[in-house]
């Protein structure tokens, strides 16, 4: 092969790997966003919040007792709903520590 053959394969193969790479890339995330895999993707999420803050970030140091509390699309969400986030944020922060009896029903937002 002379050089300017080489380069014509190499270049070939470089164009083909990264839009190989791009498809898979695409499905990928297709499949994880579909709304019929929406259940396998937030357990998925859930698990591996669980794995990193729970277990690395809580009951390393001692805390064996944690809650988790999601505030779904926060962002975008109406005002009044993210008001209802900030006043349940704060309920969940002032009653901290307390014992189960003591604490407040938490209601969620969206009721």
């Amino acid at each position: 092969m002379n050089g300017s053959t080489y380069e014509t394969v190499s270049r070939l193969a470089q164009q083909a790997g990264t839009l190989y790479f791009a498809v898979i890339f695409a499905v990928a995330i297709g499949w994880a966003l579909w709304p019929k895999h929406k259940a396998a993707y937030d357990d998925g999420l859930r698990d591996a919040i669980g794995k990193v803050m729970d277990e690395w970030g809580f009951r390393y140091p001692g805390i064996s007792d944690v809650e988790h509390v999601y505030f779904y699309a926060a962002t975008s969400a109406t005002p009044d709903l993210v008001r209802r986030y900030f006043q349940q944020a704060h309920t969940l922060g002032r009653e901290f520590g307390l014992p189960a009896a003591q604490r407040t029903a938490a209601v969620s937002p969206a009721a």
